[in-house]
């Protein structure tokens, strides 16, 4: 924030710490993650954890290049927040991202006014996909570990969510989630649960291609008022399923999310809804 020659004259009592490594040649040949493991390691003692390291691959930084184009900030660096700040502290900026993302949270009925709600976490992101390609449950029990370098989770699914999804039918899930999210906070605190209602959709895509995938929820994200009907439809069988589940196994709230979801109870619940009379969208979406 300040001008070039200023800098001097501010920082001029300004001192860093700076450790500087030397390796020969023999060390490095036997050791070639040395230095990576020295930084890694250092830095995990100051609050940098390995999530910080993960979430630095340049294949995160491209989707969220595709995000910003969108009017989307995807927070990949633990500093990107702040540097949003400050990059978009400027109102012809800021109008200019509002402008790229004005229809997506008008087609959501979300506000998006202020710079705060056009930020996605890259954790919740990826948490956001999980739901939707595995399971409410996954999302919740596993989606800890979806920016842990070593586990499956990262290297099988958070490296690869381009082989399931386009770029905009991923923001398209992510912000159907804040929709539902939104709305749990304005009602009880607890339905509906957005996990379940992405991973309940989910069902609908299972042994689909990536192509007629993409084309479904893009015919889906086109019109609407089909959308809407079909999101008011897999809320309200995610709390059906929760009320049914927590009447039959007699559990409470907090031990269901923890527990695997039920087949059978899904698929009780998901017979019982087609005695509501829903719309020709949603048995388009269910059945197509």
């Amino acid at each position: 924030n300040y001008s070039d020659e200023k800098l001097e004259t501010e920082f001029s009592k300004t001192f860093v710490l700076v450790k500087v490594f030397v390796f020969d040649d023999v060390t490095k040949g036997k050791h070639p993650n040395l230095d990576f493991n020295i930084v890694k390691y250092t830095n995990s003692q100051n609050g940098i954890n390995e999530k910080a390291f993960a979430s630095k691959k340049s294949y995160f930084l491209n989707i969220q290049n595709e995000f910003k184009n969108r009017g989307m900030l995807l927070l990949v660096k633990p500093s990107d927040k702040n540097t949003f700040n400050i990059d978009y502290s400027d109102l012809g900026k800021i109008a200019t991202l509002k402008a790229k993302s004005k229809n997506i949270f008008s087609f959501f009925n979300l506000d998006g006014s202020k710079l705060a709600s056009s930020m996605i976490s890259l954790e919740k992101f990826l948490k956001v996909i999980l739901a939707f390609e595995k399971d409410g449950y996954t999302a919740f029990h596993k989606g800890g570990n979806v920016l842990k370098p070593n586990s499956d989770i990262y290297k099988n699914f958070s490296l690869c969510i381009d082989e399931f999804l386009t770029i905009d039918n991923m923001l398209r899930l992510y912000m159907l989630y804040l929709k539902a999210e939104t709305e749990k906070k304005a009602a009880d605190k607890r339905y509906p649960i957005p996990y379940y209602v992405l991973g309940f959709m989910g069902q609908a895509f299972k042994n689909k291609s990536y192509a007629e995938k993409n084309a479904k929820l893009d015919a889906l994200f086109s019109d609407k008022t089909a959308f809407e009907q079909v999101y008011n439809f897999y809320k309200n069988l995610s709390k059906n399923y929760a009320m049914t589940y927590l009447k039959d196994k007699a559990v409470d709230y907090n031990a269901m999310i923890k527990q695997e979801i039920s087949l059978s109870t899904f698929e009780y619940c998901l017979e019982s809804a087609k005695t509501w009379g829903y719309p020709e969208s949603v048995r388009w979406f269910i059945e197509e």
